[in-house]
């Protein structure tokens, strides 16, 4: 599986705090004996909140919705549905610098993340 996808929030600087929304696609390939390739297109929420002592920008993301897929898996002698859930391809709650161009990469589990403000 791999996915990519993208958000935007809006901060209101005075209350230091914003809401905003993301969208991406989830891309599910089975390959062997069996093969099967899908794209699953999804939304997410995003909340943010600058600390005021030190300038950092903490933003916490949503589960992804639809939380589940399909594809379908075509085995020399069958075919069948292979579902599989999934949360957002991001961390839950991340913190950066509140400033242009900061961005911040890690992973959780086999998923590797990146967030670049823009």
């Amino acid at each position: 599986m791999s996915a990519s996808g993208t958000f935007t929030i809006t901060i209101d600087l005075s209350q230091r705090e914003g809401q905003g929304s993301g969208q991406g696609t989830l891309d599910d390939t089975i390959t062997g004996i069996c093969t099967g390739q899908s794209s699953t297109d999804y939304t997410f929420t995003v909340a943010g909140g600058i600390n005021a002592l030190t300038g950092n920008l903490t933003l916490g993301f949503g589960l992804a919705t639809p939380g589940t897929g399909t594809t379908t898996e075509t085995c020399p002698t069958s075919t069948s549905d292979h579902q599989f859930g999934f949360y957002s391809v991001a961390p839950i709650q991340v913190t950066l610098e509140a400033a242009y161009g900061a961005s911040v990469q890690g992973n959780i589990g086999d998923t590797a993340y990146e967030i670049t403000l823009a």
